[in-house]
């Protein structure tokens, strides 16, 4: 799919205004060649986009690096797995439509891919994890020469803070849970922070309203010897340590008020409402008698700081973890794809105005067995 500023001169195309996604849709026509076309092409925010669909689609996966670029008005996706396979194939959602990116340069080797964008230096940077750091300045990759890297990990969770100007890095699991934090400034990696307590799979972003990077939730161990726990706790990074949050409020029915004890959430901020979005993940559910469950959660919920808000939208994406969630710059909503539930889901997902709509049909649903 291209981008363009204007259309070129197209005769006896069909056009009309799509007042949902606030845009203008073209079809069809003919060049000043005579040469009939079968473009559909829509234009919004002062830009053409070529969105005529190519068939083709990523597979269902989890675990996977989902990245908006506010400089190329894209969402970048790259890597995954599946039970059969890790991926390493990259894709660009644009405006609706996904396209596939072979330049040849893609990583190699990168399992279980880390993506934030680097807004200060306007790249996507990538962690793998067997700690080899790529970026990706909307033309082309290119491995990072680096002194200092973390440890090998999986699960570990990323976030690019804008007040620090540096690329976050938290937790993760090899043999053990990871409590360390990183630090990526474009050069090098740097070990930071007093010990945090060890988890993996947590939530992470840089919070617009706290103007620090925000971290919830999680599964680890307090030591080696302790019980597996699912946290439910949020703690703010300065650049040096680690704080809880003890008051933040919200719904009642946990001791820090936040949506409860879960891990593999989807979470992302949607600058429209200069909050965070939250959707999903493995929940751990408290009945009356004190016997927990965990199950896969379908609840989507608001951060603006201070408080948790649970959203009740009239339709909601099936329950998943480890999905993709975050910002189209061009249709300004949130986007999430695929994800795990027991069935690896290619379903496409937009959300607006405290409401969830797919984006595109479910094609292909890969089934494993149960774990």
């Amino acid at each position: 799919m291209d981008t363009t500023l204007n259309a070129g001169r197209v005769f006896g195309a069909t056009m009309t205004y799509d007042s949902d996604h606030n845009e203008v849709i073209m079809f069809g026509g003919a060049t000043v060649a005579s040469t009939l076309r079968s473009n559909t092409m829509l234009y919004s925010n002062g830009v053409w986009v070529d969105s005529t669909p190519s068939g083709l689609e990523p597979q269902p996966r989890s675990l996977f690096a989902f990245v908006t670029d506010p400089v190329n008005n894209a969402i970048w996706m790259f890597g995954g797995i599946d039970d059969a396979q890790t991926f390493t194939d990259f894709w660009k959602f644009q405006n609706g439509h996904w396209e596939q990116i072979e330049n040849g340069d893609e990583p190699a080797n990168c399992i279980y891919p880390l993506g934030v964008f680097d807004t200060d230096r306007q790249k996507t940077v990538l962690l793998c994890n067997n700690s080899s750091t790529w970026e990706y300045d909307g033309a082309a990759w290119k491995q990072a020469t680096t002194k200092h890297a973390p440890a090998v990990r999986r699960f570990a969770s990323m976030a690019y803070d804008q007040s620090l100007k540096k690329t976050v890095l938290f937790g993760g699991y090899d043999t053990n849970y990871f409590d360390t934090t990183w630090v990526w400034d474009g050069t090098d990696w740097t070990q930071v922070a007093k010990k945090n307590p060890p988890r993996a799979l947590a939530s992470l972003w840089y919070d617009p309203n706290l103007k620090k990077t925000v971290m919830y939730g999680g599964i680890g161990r307090l030591t080696s010897t302790d019980r597996l726990m699912r946290f439910s706790d949020m703690w703010t990074f300065d650049g040096s340590n680690w704080t809880q949050l003890n008051a933040v409020k919200g719904t009642p029915g946990t001791s820090t008020g936040t949506p409860g004890a879960r891990y593999g959430a989807q979470v992302t901020v949607d600058p429209t409402a200069n909050k965070v979005l939250l959707f999903g993940g493995l929940r751990v559910d408290t009945d009356s008698a004190g016997l927990q469950t965990q199950v896969y959660a379908d609840d989507t919920w608001q951060f603006d700081g201070t408080n948790w808000t649970k959203v009740a939208p009239s339709t909601a994406p099936p329950a998943r973890e480890n999905a993709g969630l975050t910002f189209d710059p061009i249709r300004n909503e949130l986007v999430m794809f695929s994800g795990f539930s027991g069935t690896y889901n290619t379903d496409t997902w937009g959300y607006t105005n405290g409401a969830w709509h797919q984006r595109v049909e479910n094609i292909t649903n890969k089934r494993r067995a149960a774990r």
